[in-house]
């Protein structure tokens, strides 16, 4: 399966919470206004958000530095506004996971802010905490 595709499962996935209802693997909650998923160059698949305005950019030189040092970012009060992630695009991060796959680093999942802008939430930073884990997975078979 591709990357492209495993990319668009994901978009659509849905995972059982503890209750056994099905959720969505990427809702669009209220502070983010959608969310991406980078390849280590490009934006390679989005959700919430229009496909044609986010599809090819280049990631931000910040969100490259993010990735190559493993490193994951919630934003804060303090940092909301911090973290652009996306050349040309003026939506800031809220929360980043890298995806590594076998001991590298395949790209992240990005949750990008909405016109409300706010501190993404314990659960948004877990959405993207296992979107990210999930597709590490699915990449490594």
């Amino acid at each position: 399966m591709s990357e492209n595709a495993r990319a668009e499962e994901y978009c659509q996935a849905t995972v059982t919470d503890e209750f056994g209802n099905e959720v969505p693997v990427n809702p669009q909650p209220d502070p983010v206004k959608g969310a991406v998923q980078m390849a280590v160059g490009a934006v390679i698949a989005a959700a919430g958000v229009s496909k044609r305005e986010f599809l090819e950019r280049r990631v931000s030189t910040i969100l490259e530095n993010y990735m190559e040092n493993r490193k994951s970012y919630a934003a804060t009060e303090q940092t909301l506004n911090d973290v652009q992630p996306i050349e040309g695009i003026e939506n800031n991060a809220a929360v980043i996971y890298p995806i590594i796959s076998s001991g590298d680093v395949m790209g992240a999942v990005v949750m990008l802010t909405g016109e409300s802008i706010k501190v993404p939430t314990n659960t948004e930073v877990k959405l993207a905490q296992s979107a990210a884990a999930f597709l590490g997975k699915q990449m490594e078979e």
